[in-house]
């Protein structure tokens, strides 16, 4: 996206290293005998209510993108919906901000109504979140690819056209563009959350908090 704005910084950065366990495919728990796809979904359900209560998001996200892939059960897209508020609103790093848009892009269809806020929040997100970090020109090249496909399938071709769609959607605000998704996205979920959103938004305002104190303990005496 060429002569791209200055965009404000608008969600957290990285906070650090993250050495939490991975999710498996396996449900959580143990149980005596094999579990059925409904049972294992719901066991799974239950586990990420029970780590949002902890605050342990990370084991949180790890549940909702597999959860977010089952998509025999007719409940995938509230996982796939939660997932990307978890990713937005979490510190993780961008590259894995830009896949949970992505698979939510793939889900829509790039000719949604959405797909182009879809697109432009995932360049934004690879431009500013986590900026040192190495998978950053990877998360930008993906967010390019999706802004492409979008792109191609509206049949937006050459400069002067995508200049005049993006004003039209206002996918150079990024306030705008946000709004968008996120409205989107309590759409797709529905009433019924399995994250507590309050509690998370108050965990990274609490961790970004701290962040802030800690460089400002470091910072040079003037």
């Amino acid at each position: 996206m060429e002569n791209t704005p200055d965009f404000p910084r608008l969600f957290p950065v990285q906070s650090g290293n993250d050495d939490s366990s991975a999710a498996s495919d396996e449900p959580v728990g143990q149980t005596s005998h094999k579990l059925s796809p409904a049972e294992e979904w719901q066991m799974n359900v239950q586990a990420v209510r029970r780590f949002s209560r902890m605050g342990q998001w990370s084991e949180v996200l790890k549940l909702l993108q597999l959860l977010s892939t089952k998509h025999q059960n007719n409940e995938s897209y509230k996982a796939l919906g939660q997932r990307v508020w978890v990713a937005l609103k979490s510190d993780i790093p961008a590259i894995d901000v830009v896949q949970a848009l992505g698979s939510l892009l793939y889900t829509l269809g790039p000719r949604h109504e959405m797909g182009g806020h879809i697109a432009a929040l995932a360049y934004l997100m690879a431009d500013l979140r986590t900026p040192e970090h190495a998978d950053r020109e990877l998360a930008q090249g993906q967010a390019q690819q999706l802004l492409s496909l979008v792109c191609d399938a509206q049949g937006i071709q050459g400069q002067e056209a995508f200049a005049r769609w993006a004003s039209l959607h206002r996918l150079d605000d990024p306030d705008h563009t946000i709004a968008v998704v996120m409205q989107g996205l309590e759409g797709m979920v529905g009433a019924e959350w399995w994250i507590d959103r309050q509690a998370l938004q108050r965990d990274m305002e609490q961790a970004n908090a701290k962040k802030r104190q800690a460089a400002d303990a470091h910072a040079p005496a003037l």
